[in-house]
């Protein structure tokens, strides 16, 4: 989930440190945060994912 995170960063500089903090947040959550503050949907997301 690190290289995801930091790839993320690096595409998507818009997101923040707090964004991106994992820590109090289970994947799903995590996941569905960074869907709406990208406004992308579940599936959009899943495809951004795998090509990072």
């Amino acid at each position: 989930m690190k290289k995801i995170i930091n790839k993320l960063r690096i595409k998507y500089p818009q997101l923040t440190e707090k964004d991106l903090l994992l820590e109090d947040k289970n994947e799903e959550e995590f996941l569905r945060m960074i869907e709406y503050k990208l406004q992308k949907t579940k599936k959009e997301m899943a495809i951004i994912i795998s090509n990072l």
